[in-house]
């Protein structure tokens, strides 16, 4: 699917949800019940938009694309420059340690 969303030329072996829409070389199976061919546009907004549930955990319920969107987009607005190069690498081995601890400890609590 990443390949779709990049242009490249994508073959299937078998039947991911994108195939059999037009858009790749499918070699083993035909899906006899897809009828009609697709677009990237079409795809990607079935499989990004329409078909999924999204959760917001800070509200505890359901919530749109877009929300998920506007909450992650604000951390990935940080400019660049402000990052220090040479903590970089220290800093995410520390975030790997934290989260691994917290994982390793709700398995245990649960």
């Amino acid at each position: 699917f990443d390949a779709l969303l990049r242009g490249k030329k994508v073959v299937t072996y078998c039947s991911p949800f994108y195939a059999g829409w037009g858009l790749t070389t499918d070699l083993m199976l035909v899906i006899s019940y897809r009828e009609r061919a697709a677009t990237i546009d079409m795809l990607t907004a079935a499989a990004l938009i329409l078909y999924p549930f999204y959760w917001d955990w800070d509200a505890k319920s359901f919530t749109t694309p877009e929300c998920i969107v506007e909450k992650l987009s604000h951390g990935a607005k940080r400019p660049l420059s402000n990052l220090n190069t040479t903590l970089r690498p220290i800093m995410k081995i520390i975030r790997w340690c934290v989260n691994v601890a917290k994982f390793y400890f709700a398995q245990i609590k649960g």
